[in-house]
């Protein structure tokens, strides 16, 4: 790799590497005009189906989605078919452009820029979005005054059909300059709140670190993570995706190129395929079916160079049957369990003092092992071979073996030999040891440039809650920024409800209506002001009983009375039994309350009672603002589950209905207060997760635990700001390097606080060595219990053996010490003069 890096750049600065207008016009090449033709049909199909839409909307029979009204669920559907042609012509442009295209060669090695780059530059800038939606109206119902009233059509509303190279209109311009303000005052806003926030994440993790037992403890001895990561594993050294320590496809894949057997070259005489019946069979000494079991764990090389889980004799090595002959499915089986048995009993013999929990790559181990085996019998069937997945089936497929079979299965893929799969045992153990924590490393400080460092990536916008067009959840800065202050009121607070009948569409609206905020004005037909003189003054009100019914709503007008008399939902004025008077199925009254014949405040109190009723909640939860119904499709089967905005999962978990065991919220304040600090720790980690992966953006699950344990070690959860970090640690010298250093330190000198100095931060105030890395531990020798010799120490201590029980005696001179070069360095450096005279006594 390194002499390919080589030649290509001396190739590039022989050869150039420039741009041109000529690189951005989509008419010039072999191709030219392809692509002006491609777009203009997307860009023509896309139309027709917004026209469509919008012609749907305005006859009203436009499918809503859940929670959107018409507007929101037009908005939604046209705003999706509009984002997809910029990506449609992107992909089409790489397709179509000719392969020197610079532009294209940038996009496609991953060097800079993507397809809608290409698309942007060449063929069309695409939809503007400002706050996630279509351009909104400036002026009277429409964006500019260049569209007619009302328009909803895409040019009306912020789509931008030119490219850069073809220039925009003016109203596309204007739409564009919108879209691009946006974008760099989200990048302005970005770069303070990102940097205040990696410097906070690392003032609260510096210290964190892996001691001598492996835990991961501060540098006051509390324990935050008894293993790191529950595994003790280094992130660095793992392999592919989802923070897994081994890739094992990955390991087999060169394992089997490195020791595949070499394909012989045939004899002179037999330079043409030979018949079925010649082709060699091989020795007889691999047509019995005998498994080798594996041989007993060597420790004599333990702590050496040649260390290995399974290390054969030499005699065992040579035969073919170990290294050139594939093991059959069933032998791969059979193999599958002691494979895992010995990586797993290395391991640990290797970290002799750590317990290590290994029973999940012990099952990943066997599980992949066995997989392998279901492979390879699926290609000796393609291969017309005998499969070999039963012992019977294998003992026939041994009988009837040959070389050319052999090698032609590894041609089909990975079809390990015996040697193969000791030494895939053998590598897969030693990258797992290789990849374990060496003690002193700063775990804590790592965790935080991993977290902080790829928030400077996200932006500030709102995406859609798990495919709901209508519900809009914080993520990127604004929502990691919310999870680590451990705000108790976020801006917009989700609980995910799973049904106990999830199936049933029925079930699922009458729970909706159990959770959802229902207000008297969303059930009443009218409120009317009655002046009579025999029953006097008094608000009566009707109830639409259909709407009801269509609502799925459990509610009678009994109960309305009731949640009437309640003065929370009537905005405090407080009302009796007696003060409403039911008169029918589907009306009554309302009495204004302190009702007199000389109350001059009677008009006035029944005006606030017209106001109040309509906001009267008389169904649900008065704490969530609403509930939506969720589909998902994905299965045999649709699925049913709700969605609520606000707060109250404790009322909404004892809702009939509701399955309590599978509720969430991405409130960590409220899973806290309902559930505990473990759920509120795995709360923090999920959603943490969840907005990196909203970007694309990995990072390992380690750093994310460590975060969310430093936050909930203390048995509550502590934000990462100047009032957490204050509870997490109580080093004066640390506190007063983060914020309000002049107030901290006044306190401190003036309370007579001690500090021990053990942190980052206050050694590097101080000057002292860090407790990290190779500053973990200090070098002491040991003597034995004796006083070295050659020191002022040793000849006192001989003159006092000599003569016990005789007086003190007093400290040697460097005459009696003798004239050693020991001696007189130690008399040299005790009778130097300080420099500064009276130094002492200042």
């Amino acid at each position: 790799m390194s002499r390919l890096a080589k030649m290509t750049s001396r190739w590039l600065m022989n050869r150039g590497f420039t741009i041109g207008i000529d690189d951005v016009n989509a008419e010039y090449g072999r191709f030219g005009g392809k692509v002006n033709v491609e777009k203009k049909r997307i860009i023509t199909e896309k139309y027709g189906s917004v026209a469509e839409k919008i012609t749907m909307f305005h006859a009203g029979t436009l499918p809503l989605k859940p929670g959107c009204n018409a507007d929101q669920t037009l908005e939604a559907v046209v705003n999706g078919e509009l984002g997809q042609i910029r990506d449609l012509v992107g992909g089409m442009c790489e397709e179509k452009l000719v392969f020197f295209n610079k532009p294209k060669i940038m996009a496609m090695c991953g060097s800079k820029g993507s397809p809608i780059n290409l698309c942007q530059m060449m063929a069309c800038v695409g939809q503007q979005n400002v706050g996630g939606a279509r351009i909104k109206d400036g002026f009277v119902n429409r964006t500019l005054p260049h569209f007619a009233k009302g328009s909803k059509e895409p040019k009306a509303r912020g789509f931008v059909a030119n490219s850069f190279y073809s220039g925009l209109e003016a109203p596309e311009f204007f739409f564009h300059t919108m879209g691009g303000r946006e974008g760099l005052v989200d990048t302005a806003v970005k770069t303070a709140e990102t940097g205040y926030m990696a410097r906070r994440l690392m003032k609260a993790l510096e210290d964190l670190s892996l001691k001598y037992d492996l835990t991961v403890r501060t540098s006051s001895g509390e324990v935050v993570q008894f293993v790191f990561g529950d595994d003790g594993l280094n992130p660095a050294r793992m392999e592919g995706t989802a923070s897994n320590p081994l890739d094992f496809e990955y390991v087999l894949k060169h394992v089997e190129f490195v020791l595949r057997p070499p394909r012989e070259s045939p004899a002179p005489e037999d330079e043409g395929l030979a018949p079925l019946a010649k082709r060699p069979r091989g020795d007889a000494s691999s047509k019995e079916l005998k498994l080798l079991p594996l041989p007993a764990m060597d420790t004599r090389f333990m702590l050496g160079t040649g260390a290995e889980p399974i290390r054969r004799t030499p005699e065992e090595a040579g035969k073919d049957a170990y290294r050139k002959t594939p093991l059959l499915p069933w032998e791969l089986r059979q193999l599958a369990e002691p494979c895992a048995d010995r990586f797993c009993a290395w391991v640990k013999r290797t970290h002799g003092a750590a317990e290590l929990e290994l029973s999940h790559m012990h099952g990943n181990m066997a599980d992949f092992i066995r997989g392998l085996a279901v492979e390879v019998a699926k290609k000796r069937v393609r291969h017309c071979l005998e499969p070999g997945d039963t012992e019977k089936s294998a003992a026939a497929a041994k009988a009837s073996d040959r070389p050319d079979d052999d090698l032609s299965l590894m041609d089909m893929g990975l079809c390990p030999t015996l040697q193969m799969l000791d030494s895939f045992v053998n590598r897969c153990s030693l990258k797992y040891v290789q990849a374990m924590l060496m003690p002193g490393e700063a775990v804590g400080a790592v965790a935080a440039q991993s977290i902080g460092e790829p928030a400077t990536q996200m932006t500030l916008k709102t995406f859609h809650f798990a495919g709901v067009a209508s519900m809009n959840v914080t993520l990127g800065v604004p929502r990691i920024k919310e999870i680590i202050n451990a705000s108790k009121n976020i801006s917009t607070p989700i609980i995910t409800c799973s049904l106990v009948d999830q199936f049933s569409e029925v079930s699922a609206r009458i729970v909706k209506g159990r959770i959802e905020r229902t207000t008297l004005g969303d059930v009443c037909m009218y409120f009317k002001e009655v002046y009579e003189p025999t029953n006097g003054i008094f608000i009566s009100v009707k109830i639409d009983l259909n709407t009801i019914r269509k609502l799925q709503l459990e509610l009678t007008i009994q109960d309305i009375k009731e949640a009437l008399t309640d003065h929370k939902n009537l905005a405090g004025i407080r009302l009796t039994s007696q003060d409403i008077d039911i008169v029918g199925q589907d009306k009554f009254r309302v009495k204004p309350p302190h009702r007199s014949s000389n109350n001059k405040m009677l008009f006035f109190s029944l005006q606030a009672l017209k106001i109040a009723l309509p906001r009267a909640v008389v169904k649900g939860l008065r704490t969530t603002s609403r509930a939506v119904i969720n589909k998902d499709d994905k299965g045999k089967n649709v699925k049913y589950s709700i969605l609520v905005e606000g707060y109250g999962m404790r009322d909404v978990m004892s809702i009939p209905g509701i399955n309590s065991d599978k509720t969430t919220s991405n409130n960590v304040d409220e899973i806290e207060r309902v559930l505990g600090i473990e759920a509120a720790r795995r709360t923090i980690m999920l959603e943490i997760s969840v907005i990196m992966g909203s970007y694309g953006i990995a990072v390992d699950a380690r750093h994310i635990q460590m975060l969310g344990d430093c936050m909930t070690y203390r048995g509550m959860v502590l934000g990462i700001n100047r009032f957490g970090i204050s509870r997490m640690r109580t080093s004066a010298l640390m506190l007063a390097s983060f914020e309000r250093t002049t107030d901290l330190v006044f306190d401190a000198a003036a309370k007579h606080r001690n500090d021990p100095v053990e942190g980052v931060s206050e050694c590097i105030i101080m000057g002292a060595s860090i407790k990290l890395g190779t500053g973990l531990f200090k070098l002491l020798h040991d003597f034995g219990g004796r006083t070295p010799a050659g020191t002022p120490h040793a000849a006192v201590a001989a003159a006092r053996l000599a003569a016990p029980g005789s007086a003190p005696l007093a400290a040697p001179t460097s005459s009696a010490l003798g004239a050693g070069p020991s001696e007189q360095s130690w008399a040299a450096t005790q009778g130097r003069k300080p420099m500064l005279k009276n130094w002492r006594a200042k």
